[in-house]
């Protein structure tokens, strides 16, 4: 408050000096009277456009920040916080790509590497198949080991559809490598969705808290009017400056 009336004074002393106020006129007595809200019919029209600050609406700074972060805060006015939560979105959606793309790439590459060091057939392979593939040299190993925990149900009982038998345990181990990394990223994509949207949310909350203060700001500051009143003779120089508040 103190910051908003220090810019009306300095705009009144400015307006007071810029029309020579107080040069000499032809009558021996001048009142003048200037308001914020009511002034003179020559600069009515000026003031009100340079005044006339509208108020936001909530529900469009909300909506617009749902759309895109920080373009609630812009319609606001908050231009600084606006840009950083914009860069933070492209931030958001660029990592999510890139390791949505990345874990695509290894993705390839330990399939294609199956093939070529366990002799494997990847059409129609779920990434189940892949897991199992990692954790045992061959398809007979691992049948062995299902029907020995009675998980009767997970046997690959098409061998010759689902073979796999590792050139070396070294392969295999890198195999597993490749295919963890590859899960990994797909994984943390995740956490990047998740940031995408609590910077929708945070930001459509801050766009509408800050669209209410700024209209709570326009309400409180048109309750406030300020006046003054000066007049001179040959004698003195009188100036009469007022501040008053309206409940």
């Amino acid at each position: 408050m103190k910051r908003c009336f220090a810019i009306v004074l300095a705009f009144l002393l400015f307006f007071i000096f810029s029309n020579k106020i107080f040069s000499y006129e032809k009558n021996a007595l001048n009142d003048f009277k200037f308001s914020l809200l009511s002034i003179g019919d020559n600069e009515k029209e000026a003031v009100e456009q340079s005044s006339d600050i509208k108020e936001k609406s909530v529900s469009k700074a909300l909506f617009y920040s749902f759309i895109l972060p920080g373009l609630g805060e812009r319609y606001v006015g908050k231009n600084r916080l606006s840009k950083y939560l914009v860069i933070s979105e492209v931030a958001l959606w660029g990592s999510y790509i890139f390791h949505n793309v990345y874990s695509g790439w290894i993705e390839d590459d330990y399939r294609l590497f199956s093939t070529q060091h366990a002799g494997v057939n990847i059409d129609g392979k779920d990434k189940k198949y892949f897991v199992n593939m990692g954790n045992f040299f061959d398809i007979h190993k691992y049948n062995n080991k299902k029907r020995l925990d009675r998980e009767y149900e997970l046997v690959y009982n098409d061998v010759s559809g689902y073979y796999w038998r590792w050139d070396s345990d070294v392969s295999r181990r890198e195999f597993k490598d490749m295919r963890i990394k590859s899960d990994q990223y797909s994984n943390r994509s995740n956490y990047f969705i998740t940031g995408i949207f609590l910077n929708h949310i945070i930001s459509g909350i801050n766009a509408a808290i800050s669209a209410k203060r700024f209209n709570k700001s326009i309400k409180s500051a048109s309750h406030w009017k300020l006046e003054y009143k000066f007049g001179h003779s040959y004698y003195s120089d009188n100036m009469e400056l007022t501040l008053k508040y309206h409940f």
